[in-house]
Formats: structure tokens, sequence, C-alpha cells
């Protein structure tokens, strides 16, 4: 894959899977803009890549407005010149909630989430629209920690889900040459796989696992979905986890913890 003269947005990227995503595309050649809410930290991964002489600018911002979203198009114009590729990366929740907060702040997450995933979708592929440009897009099908954690999958089946506005904006442009695709997580079954001493109180935990790949994992999917490679998919969302059975083997090994 070759991304010389190519130029990525990565939205809320300065989490570990956007550091993955930076390394992974600036390796083969892009310059990068990435967006956030946290300023210090975003500062922070700019000069920690312009150190190694990659291209990644910080763009400071929520994204939850047209005005937002217009004023990234703005400075991605400004730095570098185009705009080839967006990931819309998952927003960030915090995992240190009191306990009865946690499954109303996730909901909100998911609606935020879906709310900005849309926002972006329409607001970028109007602008490659207007010169037929050959954009992509790569939307995210869940909520992701702060650190290297479990992650919620955002509901693939509601009208404001992520898969439907993917395959939304995807037939609208089908005529053209623009791509808009989806990654998410796959489910585990954890009664496929007879872990004894998992009793009613653990289910809620462990049944269903919401797999997600190892971020090197999910930044390669995405440099593929981003390359010439991939010109023929649209529309389509891929579910991202690494070998089924390193995890069964992890989660087999932990039956004595919750025995």
């Amino acid at each position: 894959m070759n991304y010389h003269n190519k130029v990525i947005i990565i939205s809320d990227g300065t989490n570990y899977i956007g550091k993955n995503i930076i390394e992974k595309v600036c390796s083969l050649g892009a310059s990068v803009v990435v967006t956030g809410e946290n300023l210090p930290l975003g500062k922070q991964i700019e000069a920690e890549f312009a150190y190694k002489g990659l291209k990644v600018a910080f763009f400071h911002t929520a994204l939850r407005t047209e005005n937002e979203v217009n004023g990234l198009i703005a400075f991605t114009k400004r730095m570098f010149g185009k705009i080839d590729t967006i990931f819309v990366n998952p927003v960030l929740f915090d995992e240190y909630l009191p306990q009865n907060q946690e499954n109303q702040y996730w909901q909100r997450m998911i609606l935020l989430h879906a709310n900005k995933t849309h926002l972006l979708n329409q607001n970028i592929t109007n602008f490659w629209a207007k010169d037929d440009y050959p954009g992509v897009i790569i939307n995210s099908g869940f909520i992701d920690r702060l650190d290297d954690g479990p992650c919620i999958i955002a509901d693939m089946t509601k009208k404001d889900s992520i898969l439907l506005i993917t395959q939304q904006f995807a037939r609208k442009y089908k005529q053209s040459s623009i791509r808009i695709n989806a990654i998410c997580t796959r489910y585990l079954d954890m009664k496929l796989l007879n872990i004894s001493g998992l009793n009613q109180d653990h289910t809620g935990i462990f049944d269903p696992i919401r797999q997600l790949g190892k971020a090197k994992t999910i930044a390669n999917v995405i440099a593929f979905l981003g390359s010439s490679e991939a010109s023929c998919i649209s529309g389509e969302a891929y579910p991202i986890c690494d070998d089924y059975r390193e995890q069964v083997d992890h989660f087999q090994s932990i039956q004595g913890q919750i025995a």
C-alpha cells in the first residue's frame, strides 16, 4: 500500500488506536491531521511525531457542530492542501465512573458518537462531492475506553446506528468515487466456551464479550480500507478481532479467578 501524498484525518485520535493508525499511515507516506478535545495531549502527540520527522498536525475541536467540522476541513486544506481519507475514531469515555451512572453515561456516549459520525459523513462527503473527489470515510461501530481495555459496542441495528449511517451515505454516493465503510466489534458468546464457575453474577460481564482487535490490527485494516486496494468496497461493516483461539484461551485461563 502506498500513501504517498495522501492526507488522512483521524477524529478523536489521541488514544492508543489513533496513535497506532498515525504510525501506520505515516510509515506509508501519508500526512495526518488528528483532532481531539484535550489540547495538551494533542500537542504532545503532534510534537512526538514531528520529532520522528512525520507530518502530523493537531486540531483542537469537539466536532459537535457544523461550524467545527467546517473548521477542520479549512485547517486540513490550509496545512496539507486536501483531504483523502477520514477515520471517524470512536469517542472516548472515562473508565472510572460511579457504578450507578455507567449505563446512562454509555448511552449518552453512543448517541454522541452516532451524531458526530453523521455530522462528519454529511459535511465531508459534501466537500468531496463538489469536485467529484475520490475520498474515503471509515466509521467505527464501537465506543472506546481511554486505555487499551474493553470497548462498548454501538448499536448496529437502530435507525441512527453506525451501520445504517454508513450504508445511507454509501448508497447516496454509489455512483461517485466516494467510498464509505465501517469497522465494528465482534461478539463472542461465552456460553459456547463452557467455562466452569461462570455463575449468574458474572454473565453480565463476560457474556457476550465484545471483541476488538489489538490497536495494530485496527490500524492495518484502516490502512487497507483507505487504500486503492479497497477501491471496490463501499457500504460494508468489517468486524475486527484477533485470533479466536487466542481469545478462547485467555478467557479459559481466568476461570479459576471467577469460580
